[in-house]
This record gives structure tokens, sequence and C-alpha cells, in this order.
């Protein structure tokens, strides 16, 4: 339905969302001499009939047939005062890094090594991203490829990342139990295809992480990662949010490290974050950091968390007791 707006902005705080479509369905119908407010960090495109047109920065403006020039050229005529014409407005976030979370919602088969049976491998990780090109961005993603919501567009950034890890392990040739050791590389594969679609649609990757790749058991007959629904974690089954990523209880089940590096589910064994891990071993989370990352304490790191299985603390103080 088209409403007739004598005063046109976003209605809401861009947050750390990637832009907000007005009206959120549907068109609206713009005067001129209407005004135009946009934000700081903001920029303002109009889109008719699936072209981005004209963007606006920062500031208030007046809508003038000489400030709409492409939407003028559409109209085929030189609008006039009291005149008005339908559009949809996008206010594109073009001032904050904004990030996201990824991660595989259905299981990923990877063969491997030839000959190997397929095996369900999960991924989930953060990126950052920064729109550097609006209009370029809204006639990619809200005209090239239909999104219009801010929850589809986001969902678009989301599925790139996917469908890059899928197709980099779709080339992976070796034991798939050789992922967990060569996820930098295969992080630098992600990055690369990633950044590539993304430099199309005016966005630009700033961050990406591959927060962890999550294995089958290897032990015959142990469960896979196949999803359960949120919430009902059952024998070993992994369960995810909405996003693809396991939910916190799920990262510490699964956070206690094999002596592959592998992913394991913990089953008993509590899990503990840096600064838990400090107090236990009655540290400084300076000294637990320096322990973690010169690799005399084993720790895994999920996204930006580093989590510590208490079994691995009691086998770091046992051994330190033993060279006093």
């Amino acid at each position: 339905m088209t409403s007739l707006l004598d005063t046109i902005e976003n209605p809401q705080e861009m947050g750390d969302a990637l832009c907000q479509r007005v009206p959120e369905t549907g068109t609206t119908s713009l005067q001129i001499g209407a005004q135009l407010v946009v934000r700081k960090g903001e920029v303002a495109v109009f889109v008719r009939d699936g072209q981005a047109l004209d963007s606006f920065s920062p500031g208030q403006h007046t809508i003038s047939a000489d400030a709409v020039p492409l939407i003028k050229e559409t109209l085929g005529a030189r609008p006039g005062d009291g005149d008005s014409f339908d559009a949809i407005v996008y206010f594109v976030n073009a001032g904050e890094r904004v990030p996201v979370r990824w991660g595989t919602r259905e299981p990923i088969l990877v063969s491997g090594a030839e000959g190997s049976e397929p095996q369900p491998v999960r991924g989930f990780g953060e990126l950052d991203v920064q729109i550097t090109d609006p209009r370029q961005f809204v006639a990619q993603v809200a005209g090239v490829q239909g999104a219009s919501q801010a929850d589809e567009i986001r969902d678009r950034v989301r599925e790139i990342a996917v469908e890059s890890l899928c197709e980099a392990l779709g080339e992976w040739d070796r034991p798939v139990s050789e992922i967990a050791q060569s996820i930098e590389d295969i992080t630098a594969q992600v990055r690369d295809r990633v950044q590539q679609q993304f430099g199309t649609m005016g966005i630009a990757l700033r961050t990406f992480v591959i927060g962890n790749i999550l294995l089958p058991e290897p032990a015959a007959g142990a469960a896979t990662s196949t999803a359960a629904p949120a919430g009902e974690a059952n024998d070993g089954s992994l369960v995810i949010d909405r996003y693809g990523w396991p939910t916190m209880r799920e990262v510490e089940r699964w956070a206690a490290l094999s002596t592959e590096g592998t992913m394991q589910p913990a089953g008993d064994t509590e899990i503990l974050t840096a600064a838990e891990a400090a107090e236990y071993l009655q540290l400084s989370e300076a000294e637990v950091m320096e322990l973690i990352q010169s690799g005399a304490l084993k720790a895994r790191k999920i996204g930006t968390r580093y989590l510590v299985a208490k079994t691995r603390l009691d086998e770091w103080m046992s051994a330190r007791a033993k060279r006093r």
C-alpha cells in the first residue's frame, strides 16, 4: 500500500543492521518539496522499479526535481511542486563495521581422501563488514538478489560465508580428520571467496574468523553433528541457533580437546573461561593467556573467547608440581 509522506527518515536506530527499508513493505509516495532526514553514518538510497537511483548523504534535504535527477529520468518528465512519485528508501549503515555471525544450518558432507566415506562437518564463525558503496549495495542486494527486509539482507551475507565454506571443503582432498589442523589455511581460502563476492556488492570484508570446524567423533557408532531442535541436546547431537552457531551450552559441551585438536563432546568435564581458569589456578588472567598462547595450556578459541577443560587445568597443575 502506498502512503504519502512529506517527511521521511529512518524510524529506527541503525544499531548493527546493515540497512533499514522505508516503508517496510510496499512503496511510499513522496511529494516534491518533502523533507528527507539522513542521520550521521547513514546514506539514503532511493529505489524505484527495482533500480537503485539517487542517494543522499547525512543531513536534511529538500526533495526537488534537481535533487532526484535519476528518478526524474524514470518519470519521463520534470515533476513540479506538489507532484509526487512512488519510491522505496533504503537507509544504509555506511559508517560502522557490522558484526555478523554465520554458521552451517545443515552438515556439509566432506569426502576428503579418495575412496573415503563422506563425513558430516559443521563450521561457524564471525565476520565484520562495512558498506563502502551504498548505491551498489542496494542495487545488488535489494535489486538483483531480491532481498528487501533487514533480516533477509543479513541472512544473504551469512549465506555467502556458508556457501564459500562449502566450496572450500568441497575441494578438500585429504583425510577429514586433518581439517582441524588446517583451519588457518581453510580460513584464508574462505575469506578470499567471501571478499570476492562482497566486492561485487559494495561491501568490504574487514575481518573474517572461523570459530571452529566441528568433526564427527572418530569412535565407531558415535553420534555425528546432526542438528537437534534448539534446546534439545541428545546423546552428542549438536544444538544450534538460528544462525548455525552452537548454543553456548553446546560450545562448552564440545570444547574438551583431544590430543589431535579436534572438538569432542566433553561429557561431564567442566569447561571454564580464561577468567574462571585464572581463579581456579590462582593466577592472573594475563598469566593464563600467556600459558594458552605458548601452548603450555590446551584451550579452544570459540569466536573471541578461550575455553579450557578443567581436566586440562588439573593436568597442568600436576605437571607443575612434579617439576618442583
